[in-house]
């Protein structure tokens, strides 16, 4: 990605916008401090230091008196040089206060005067949970964030540095000012679909070419969106239901992205989950563990420094994060088998909103019987109408409820709204030892905690959810290498070209004691752990970057 560079031709390009006073005044000024440093040089007869430090001395108003003119030409030249020095610093700093209180005012809501000079860029329609999370995930792999937000949220973004204009995404005034042609792609995070489809026909009629991504509430607005042009549109029931599946599987080796639709590489990340890695670790023969992901809290914790594989100590409780040489892995997928799809086992769902329902029907359970726990006559009526056993929800019941109705192996699948509901049916099922494959999900990060200390093993923060998926879907439609995401860290590989060489190289430098890189050398030809003092970053090379706590809260 290239980086913006201060040279001449910016430095005059900027000069030439400052207004036609400051144009004048400026090269008058600059043309009266050589004219005054080469009379008191040559004429008064000082050193090229002495000359200097009293013009200098003398614009800066400090006069000390140990220097002073000996004729009337010399008094001249200074009195020319501090009247200009005077009206060109008058300019100067009220041209200086207007562009800031211009740039304040464009980051507190106003459309920009003129397209934005950017390129590569991305644009982010909403900064709630989702924004917030695309945005720091998107800023880690080097993009410069344009945020735009109607809502108080936009101080948040203002304070997490990204420039941010407070106005509504679908005025198409705004968007026609945004580059949109060269931006690299906009994601439209609104939790409105009719405000989505504005913002994504007035940008597509702007730009043909910027890829285009959208979460959407209803099922309905899906086929709408593909033909406003919306590139990949995201459903919460269709992330709902790719994570579900990710979590319910049996034990397997799996590689979560398909590398034969990279360009720019193939990737080397995935995850082993495994009682029995033997077979695997003999075909995966240069797998390098980075670490191991705790399922219940989706954390991840970087591994030792010179980490090794012990076949022997996997545990059901973590995933383990791996690297291999990517031509080992070409054309290889991982096997997995979902516990949904086990006939012996039972359903039951918490909580039946319409969501709720287009989640379960990308799970294809048709032919099983689902027991359904509502808590209103809206969930009734919907699951009565699917044909769905029907149990009425009640707190002061639930343990009863539990008893009767979970029996070991079963899962339960938890999607009341409200939080307390949802708690309670948790600690009713750790009081009878049946949590094992309970799956609840919440709106917000912040909730996962409270539902682990209750016994749950699988908390699904849903805003996360669809976050991720959307970057899934724009990091493989940009041929960008895939990041792999947890609630405390993001991991991702990137490739070393002749636009971002110098920027991996800062950024290599300002990574912390927390942060581990990894750089996967052609020379070397292995993955080794990347020491600023005894090697060079060069184009080709390939970094795995892991950033702890890297996200906003």
């Amino acid at each position: 990605m290239s980086q913006e560079l201060v040279n001449p031709s910016s430095i005059v390009e900027r000069f030439s916008q400052l207004p036609i006073r400051s144009r004048i005044a400026v090269p008058i000024f600059l043309v009266l401090f050589i004219v005054n440093v080469l009379v008191f040089k040559y004429v008064e007869g000082h050193s090229w230091i002495t000359s200097i430090y009293f013009v200098i001395i003398l614009l800066t108003t400090v006069g000390f008196g140990d220097i002073v003119p000996s004729n009337d030409f010399s008094r001249i030249l200074v009195i020319l040089l501090v009247i200009s020095g005077f009206v060109t610093f008058a300019f100067a700093a009220e041209d200086i206060f207007e562009n800031i209180l211009k740039e304040r005012f464009s980051n507190i809501g106003s459309i920009p005067t003129k397209t934005l000079n950017l390129e590569n860029h991305i644009i982010i329609g909403g900064y709630g949970s989702k924004g917030r999370r695309v945005a720091s995930l998107l800023r880690d792999r080097g993009f410069e964030i344009i945020v735009i937000d109607p809502s108080e949220t936009a101080q948040i973004a203002i304070a997490a540095g990204y420039r941010t204009i407070i106005t509504d995404v679908s005025k198409i005034d705004v968007l026609e000012k945004l580059n949109l042609d060269k931006a690299k792609g906009i994601f439209l995070l609104l939790n409105d679909d009719h405000a989505t489809i504005h913002a994504a026909i007035h940008a597509r009629s702007i730009s043909q070419n910027v890829l285009i991504y959208a979460e959407l509430r209803n099922a309905e607005s899906d086929e709408v969106a593909r033909y406003v042009g919306i590139d990949n549109p995201i459903l919460l029931s269709t992330s709902l239901a790719s994570n579900l599946r990710e979590i319910l599987r049996e034990d397997h080796s799996f590689i979560p992205y398909d590398t034969r639709t990279l360009v720019t590489q193939q990737a080397s990340i995935g995850y082993i989950r495994s009682k029995n890695m033997n077979n695997i670790f003999e075909e995966f023969n240069t797998a390098q563990l980075l670490g191991t992901v705790n399922l219940s809290l989706n954390t991840f914790q970087i591994a030792g420094r010179s980490p090794e594989f012990d076949i022997n100590s996997v545990s059901d409780r973590y995933e383990y994060l791996f690297s291999v040489d990517r031509n080992q892995i070409s054309g290889k997928h991982g096997y997995w088998k979902s516990l949904l799809q086990d006939d012996n086992r039972k359903i039951h769902v918490a909580g039946y909103s319409q969501i709720v329902k287009d989640t379960l029907s990308k799970l294809d359970l048709q032919s099983k019987q689902l027991t359904v726990l509502w808590s209103n006559e809206e969930e009734y009526d919907r699951a009565k109408e699917d044909g769905h056993f029907l149990v009425k929800w009640e707190v002061n019941k639930s343990a009863k409820i539990v008893s009767e109705l979970v029996n070991e192996g079963d899962i339960v699948l938890s999607f009341f709204e409200d939080v307390t509901d949802s708690l309670i049916l948790a600690l009713s099922l750790k009081r009878k030892g049946l949590n094992q494959n309970l799956v609840q999900t919440v709106v917000y990060e912040r909730e996962v905690k409270p539902f682990v200390r209750a016994g749950t093993n699988f908390v699904v923060p849903s805003q996360y959810v669809v976050a991720d998926l959307i970057l899934r879907e724009f990091f493989n439609d940009a041929h960008i290498p895939p990041s792999v995401f947890h609630g405390n860290s993001h991991i991702f590989e990137q490739v070393v070209t002749e636009d971002n060489l110098k920027y991996w190289r800062r950024r290599l430098r300002s990574l912390g004691y927390d942060n581990l890189a990894l750089i996967y050398s052609n020379k070397l030809g292995r993955l080794v752990k990347f020491d600023n003092k005894k090697m060079k970053l060069n184009e080709g090379d390939r970094l795995l970057i892991m950033l702890k706590k890297s996200f906003t809260p």
